[in-house]
């Protein structure tokens, strides 16, 4: 059973950077899907999700036959570790459950002073290795391998079956799903918990040979997904330019947040992700992880001893909510609702609004006192230097909560 930290985190209330849980909620098609099937569970989903695999079938580009649908890919994983896993070797450091699976592994480590970055030409792979394993992009730091030299290694080692987990590939890197049908031994597992934002949907599958994906499947629960979660992959697969521009805008809230960390003494890695490496060394890790529970804040220390103790992976999350209706009050010229994703702006100044708009902001004249727009037109507001310019800040949040639809956002003022 994988380690409590890495699962745990579900009811915690505060700040959650521990797992790689992507922080923005399923799109609201996903959302609208599921919401539709919930009447209809009284009934099973077609056998085998049906539906879903032949949507993946023609994203792809494979045989449906080659497709195999779990609750979850960590269930696949292990399916596939329990057939191949006697003597594996992985590019550590890796995801924490393949260590915990293998029965033997060997390792090739991936190094920090090359940023964790590997050229898999140079991967030696050891006589009598029965899986080989490549996470990519890499889980914990967020790096992406070139795949090109794939598949001379699949024909330099016919015995050994590769498996290239893309939990993250909806994120960045180069998917070899559609390589399958013409490597016997070329095995393929992604996830649509990550860049998807299904994790509590609980959907995963695999790309795999003709013969492994007949045993799985003819041995697996020929009904593997609630009706919900299937309804919700397939309306999340049906809009993949929205997972592409969330995955773009989560990437660069990392890049912020890790020049936030370079810019206080810390080491960070180089990522694709929404999830990134840091050595805060000299300081503990564990401990630091620790002081900050104490301050509703969960993260996650890597406690890999080869490394050292001062090594963390973080995630990202979205300073305003990404759903929903937003206004920055006192907007001036747009700076920090644009990148945000804020899209209404009031200042009291004439000119302001006028720069806000080349932004794309839709920017108004008016007084944070004295908003100028109907009762419950807003989900969250945006207040930065701004409070110390009004003439009423308590003015100011009364009639921005008579604007609001939800309970608005604490406001930041810096």
């Amino acid at each position: 059973m994988s380690g409590i930290a890495e699962k745990g985190g579900g009811t915690f209330q505060g700040i959650k950077l521990l797992l790689c849980e992507n922080p923005l909620p399923p799109i609201e098609e996903a959302i609208a899907a599921a919401q539709a099937e919930v009447p209809h569970s009284n009934y099973y989903t077609e056998p085998y999700s049906a539906p879903l695999r032949r949507r993946i079938s023609e994203q792809i580009g494979v045989a449906e036959r080659l497709i195999h649908i779990n609750a979850g890919s960590e269930l696949i994983l292990r399916q596939l570790f329990d057939r191949f896993g006697q003597q594996v070797h992985l590019l550590t450091p890796t995801y924490l459950l393949f260590p915990e699976v293998a029965r033997h592994y060997t390792e090739t480590r991936l190094l920090p002073e090359n940023d964790f970055a590997f050229d898999l030409a140079e991967l030696s792979i050891p006589q009598g290795t029965t899986l080989a394993v490549i996470v990519n992009p890499n889980n914990p730091n967020g790096g992406i391998f070139d795949m090109a030299s794939l598949p001379d290694l699949l024909r330099r080692h016919p015995e050994t079956r590769f498996l290239i987990d893309e939990a993250f590939i909806g994120l960045a890197g180069q998917s070899v799903a559609h390589w399958v049908p013409e490597h016997p031994n070329l095995l393929v597992t992604r996830t649509l918990s990550k860049a998807h934002s299904l994790a509590g949907f609980r959907i995963g599958y695999a790309i795999l040979p003709e013969t492994i994906a007949d045993e799985i499947n003819s041995h697996n629960d020929a009904y593997p997904l609630a009706r919900p979660s299937q309804a919700a992959a397939i309306a999340t697969l049906q809009h993949e330019d929205k997972i592409h521009a969330r995955a773009a805008q989560l990437h660069d809230w990392t890049e912020e947040l890790s020049a936030q960390l370079r810019s206080l003494g810390v080491r960070t890695y180089p990522t694709q992700t929404y999830f990134f490496l840091a050595d805060f060394a000299p300081h503990d890790a564990g401990k630091l992880a620790a002081n900050l529970r104490e301050r509703n804040i969960l993260v996650k220390p890597l406690n890999d001893p080869m490394l050292g103790p001062g090594y963390m992976r973080g995630t990202t999350r979205p300073f305003v909510p990404w759903e929903g209706r937003g206004i920055e009050i006192g907007v001036g010229s747009g700076r920090f609702a644009a990148p945000l994703g804020v899209q209404v702006g009031v200042d009291p100044s004439a000119a302001m609004p006028a720069q806000a708009k080349l932004r794309g902001i839709e920017a108004v004249e008016g007084v944070a006192e004295n908003l100028p727009f109907a009762d419950g037109s807003f989900d969250h507001a945006l207040v930065v230097t701004t409070i110390c310019f009004v003439d009423s800040p308590a003015g100011m949040l009364t009639v921005f909560a008579q604007a609001r639809n939800k309970d608005a956002i604490p406001c930041q003022n810096h």
